[in-house]
Parts: C-alpha cells; sequence; structure tokens
C-alpha cells in the first residue's frame, strides 16, 4: 500500500472521528455552560446534577443521531475494505 493512500486513510479517520463526535460534544459543553450559568445564579454547588443531565442529553442525541452515526462509519469501512481487496 502506497503511504499517500495511509495518509489519505488516516486523515478521513481523524475527520470522520471529528465529524461524529462534534454534536455530542457541543450537546454536553451547552448544556454544561447553561446547567453552569443556572448554579451561578441559585447558588447550588451539587455537580451530580450537571453530570446527571449531560449524560441524559448525550445518550438521547446519540440515539436520536444512531442511524447517521452508523451510515457515516459503514461508508468509511465500505471504502476502506474495498482499499484493501483492491490491493490484493
Amino acid at each position: 500500500m502506497q503511504p499517500e493512500v495511509i495518509t489519505q486513510l488516516s486523515t478521513e479517520a481523524i475527520l470522520l472521528v471529528l465529524k461524529l463526535s462534534l454534536p455530542l460534544v457541543g450537546v454536553a459543553a451547552v448544556i454544561g455552560l447553561l446547567f453552569g450559568f443556572l448554579q451561578a445564579l441559585t447558588q447550588l454547588q451539587d455537580q451530580t446534577t450537571t453530570y446527571a443531565i449531560k449524560l441524559l442529553a448525550v445518550f438521547g442525541l446519540m440515539a436520536l443521531l444512531a442511524p447517521w452515526l452508523g451510515v457515516e462509519t459503514i461508508g468509511f469501512a465500505g471504502r476502506l475494505f474495498d482499499l484493501v481487496a483492491a490491493v490484493r
């Protein structure tokens, strides 16, 4: 396998990971900021509620985005397997 192909696949894999994780990390960050602001306003210092709500939101978003996440991952795996089959 050519070094250029390996570099391209590595770059594509890293971009795929970033693309798939960005919505989940974004939702967790926004919820963390909102609840941090709410806790500052109410002077509530319980960290457990923020983690629980972020966890539920991320799992809910993963359930909603599961078809898209699967299609993107399977598409990359298919391209990778086709490339490996073409080398033989």
